[in-house]
């Protein structure tokens, strides 16, 4: 297994994330499967604490895709749970 030395910044971080998906976004995932869908509020709460972002490089592609109002299939959210240490 590959091992990394984090900056006490990015453990932080890592907590922090943790911490949000313990309290948003486990508890509400069996609902979400069996809807087809997740909850936009869950995309704003992760927003809001820093969790979501677009890259410099994605933002062009990202509003022509935006742009053309269709729905977007096969997306992976920005919201993973992760149960690795």
């Amino acid at each position: 297994m590959l091992q990394r030395e984090f900056t006490e910044e990015q453990h932080m971080f890592r907590e922090a994330y943790r911490k949000f998906l313990s309290a948003e976004i486990v508890p509400q995932m069996e609902a979400w499967r069996e809807a087809g869908i997740v909850d936009r509020e869950a995309f704003v709460k992760a927003g809001e604490q820093g969790f979501l972002l677009v890259w410099p490089d994605e933002i062009s592609v990202l509003s022509k895709l935006l742009s053309k109002r269709r729905p977007m299939r096969g997306w992976v959210t920005g919201i993973t749970p992760c149960t690795a240490g």
